[in-house]
């Protein structure tokens, strides 16, 4: 396995009335903020129910392996959402370059500011794994795709080549810690998905992969399946 890129999604729920939007949408502290992270944008907007939402835009932080872009940032009441290029590992050190902001903007000088109620994972990877695509499916399957499917799709106008393109789960929580239901936190559905990487051939055996995990552990996934995929007769 050979990963090319990382991304990671991050959000983070925490308690009521910790992240001090009232004083993000004053613009000198809005650009205090934009001026820490080197955002390109820094914009105040409103949610559905009226209440404000503090959303940046194309920033740069520096972790532990360099510097890395931060897609976007996103602060609601009790909501922070980022998307950055790196790790799990970077996302660790922005969230808590990001406390350390707040907490001085805020004047909150207590051990647990900030502290998450919830973390939660999303990362995409492009690596490039050592098999095929058609490796993900049974031969039943394989079968009914090239004869079966193939048919169907037939033209008189153009060959039709059907190929198999991605594997995806569902993966769904059953809360049973009862302090996410005394704060009214909810775990949504996620999906774990490998895929052919568009604008590759699929002889170059590039892959996109989409999980609702941290990056160890999906890279960890992807190397248990190259793995077993090797290992299968």
């Amino acid at each position: 396995m050979n990963v090319h890129t990382l991304k990671t999604t991050r959000v983070v729920l925490v308690r009521f009335d910790e992240i001090p939007l009232n004083k993000l949408i004053h613009r000198p502290n809005l650009e205090q903020l934009a001026k820490f992270f080197r955002f390109n944008a820094a914009d105040t907007m409103q949610n559905e129910a009226g209440r404000a939402v503090i959303l940046c835009r194309h920033g740069i932080h520096k972790g532990d392996s360099g510097e890395c872009t931060v897609n976007r940032l996103i602060l609601e009441e009790r909501k922070i959402i980022f998307e950055i290029d790196g790790s799990s590992d970077d996302a660790d050190t922005f969230y808590a370059g990001l406390v350390s902001f707040l907490a001085g903007l805020a004047e909150r000088t207590e051990k647990g500011y900030l502290q998450p109620i919830v973390v939660s994972d999303e990362s995409e990877i492009v690596a490039h794994l050592e098999f095929s695509i058609e490796s993900l499916f049974s031969p039943t399957y394989l079968q009914f795709v090239r004869s079966v499917v193939a048919s169907e799709a037939s033209s008189d106008v153009a060959e039709v080549i059907v190929k198999p393109a991605s594997l995806a789960f569902n993966v769904e929580y059953l809360v049973k810690d009862n302090s996410l239901t005394d704060y009214r936190i909810s775990l949504s559905r996620k999906d774990f998905t490998v895929e052919a990487r568009k604008g590759f051939p699929l002889t170059d055996q590039m892959y996109y992969s989409k999980a609702p995990f941290d990056t160890n552990t999906h890279i960890k996934l992807l190397k248990e399946l190259e793995r077993a995929i090797l290992k299968t007769p």
